[in-house]
């Protein structure tokens, strides 16, 4: 790093905190001035992974007649930072008028439940039988405004979207354009995906890409991710309505030899595939790699729907030893679609886990797993929930904004944990206390600070984002001392030059 003569370090931090609902409030409280151990930044260069993972949002609600949230939502996630947003296309749905469907509006055609968002208005079905036996494809006219609004955001997309077509009646039910297999069971607590009968996979396959390269061709980019493959994990084991292990292998083999004619078509037309969408089974990786490379199913990313960020240490290393066992290059290879950290005995709420110091750190502890395999994770998009709660957006507007070049801290007391980066213009540095004690210590920056023009301390305690003002020795700036972190607080520093 480039060193610069120092001057004086100008403090535009206010003192503020925030009450529970996550607003920036005025706050009297006196600067943290207790002195401690002395952490340090080793700004030399570090062999650890480059911290440029790719976050994003799942926009589930996509499928509503009413876009204007969305909308909002997009642009906050824009002003985030945020580089990566989820556009479900759910192709399979059931009539809601069938003795088999499942309960629930998860399975039910959009029709049946009132939405125009396929058709009505006079607009076109999205997929439709011609006169002379073969399918129209179409965009629908709101699906689309929202893709060029997250293109013109800079979002890259991803588009999850397989399964069995289907056109919707006007009387509400809808007809799979397919025959489907017979064999598999609609089972509702699988959360159960019809799919195409064996001698159909190739046209149900052609017409999925139809759909997608109009999608493509429509938006003018070539940065879409199209997964494939909807959730087996989730309708692993279910066949001929009994759930055994041998239909769990099963599934896997069929899943792939689905999405292959797809995912050839994506290859040739130069558009992204991603394969997979198992979740946290990491148990079946090795399964299902073997089976995707064995039909010779390309793809670009390995996806998969992790709702239990707690298990990543065991989730990557298992999908690593998977990926290396077959020959797959690992860089940048592995795509979590759909990313939660699922609710613990100590976390059982959305609140908690996303609007308290305690969930916050939670999500760091996943997080910094994430950092460690960050040369193979491409990125991740949030389930549902995490957006509604300032703390977390904080945390992630943070994390979104670091320089990549990842640093260590030399003299960390064992307690706490910490993920740091810097470059020329910035040091940002977050650090958590995931255990009992508490501890006072100093930070210093001097082996590699420029001319300093801001630093912006904040903490994490309980339910309060508070901005502080630390002490800082000498007429420039050598260390920010007395910081403090109490048992599950954690806190933000950024040191901009």
């Amino acid at each position: 790093m480039r060193k610069r003569t120092y001057v004086c370090l100008v403090l535009v931090a206010l003192l503020s905190a925030c009450n529970d609902d996550g607003r920036i409030l005025p706050n009297s409280s006196v600067p943290e001035t207790t002195s401690g151990t002395t952490i340090k930044v080793d700004f030399s260069d570090s062999d650890l992974p480059v911290l440029d993972i790719k976050r994003g949002y799942i926009l589930r609600d996509a499928i509503s007649s009413s876009n204007s949230k969305i909308k909002s939502d997009l642009q906050a996630y824009a002003d985030m930072g945020m580089q990566l947003v989820a556009l479900p296309k759910d192709l399979n749905q059931f009539d809601a008028n069938w003795t088999s469907n499942p309960q629930g509006d998860y399975f039910r055609s959009y029709r049946s439940m009132g939405s125009q968002y396929f058709g009505g208005n006079g607009e076109k079905e999205e997929f439709s039988r011609n006169q002379d036996g073969g399918i129209d494809v179409h965009i629908n006219s709101q699906y689309l405004e929202l893709c060029q609004m997250a293109r013109d955001l800079g979002f890259q997309l991803i588009v999850q979207c397989s399964g069995v077509p289907v056109e919707g009646k006007n009387n509400g039910r809808v007809e799979h354009l397919f025959p489907l297999d017979s064999r598999r069971s609609f089972h509702g607590s699988a959360r159960y995906y019809p799919l195409p009968a064996t001698n159909n996979y190739d046209a149900n396959g052609t017409t999925i890409f139809e759909w997608m390269k109009l999608l493509h061709d429509k938006l003018g980019v070539s940065n879409t991710i199209y997964a494939g493959n909807q959730e087996p994990s989730h309708t692993t084991g279910y066949f001929n309505g009994t759930q055994t292990e041998t239909a769990t292998i099963q599934n896997l083999t069929v899943y792939p030899a689905i999405w292959r004619p797809t995912a050839n078509k994506l290859k040739n037309a130069g558009m992204l595939s991603a394969v997979s969408q198992l979740n946290e089974v990491s148990g079946y990786y090795d399964a299902s790699l073997q089976s995707i490379i064995e039909k010779g199913v390309p793809f670009d990313y390995y996806s998969i729907q992790n709702y239990m960020a707690q298990r990543n240490s065991k989730i990557l290393a298992d999908v690593k030893n998977a990926l290396v066992k077959y020959d797959i290059p690992l860089h940048k290879k592995v795509l979590f679609n759909r990313y939660d950290y699922g609710a613990t005995n100590k976390l059982k709420t959305n609140e908690e886990r996303f609007a308290t110091a305690p969930g916050i750190i939670a999500f760091l502890e996943s997080e910094l797993i994430l950092c460690d395999y960050a040369d193979m994770v491409y990125g991740y998009c949030f389930f549902a929930g995490a957006q509604n709660y300032s703390m977390m957006n904080s945390v992630l507007t943070f994390l979104n904004s670091m320089p990549q070049a990842r640093k260590r801290l030399s003299g960390i007391p064992e307690g706490l944990k910490y993920i740091a980066s810097a470059d020329e213009n910035k040091i940002s540095i977050v650090l958590w206390n995931p255990g009992s004690e508490h501890y006072t210590f100093n930070l210093d920056t001097t082996s590699g600070v420029n001319t300093s023009t801001n630093l912006t301390v904040e903490k994490g305690t309980e339910s309060n984002l508070i901005r502080i003002i630390p002490a800082t020795s000498g007429s420039v700036l050598k260390e920010i001392a007395g910081l403090r972190l109490n048992s599950q607080e954690f806190m933000l520093i950024t040191i901009v030059f």
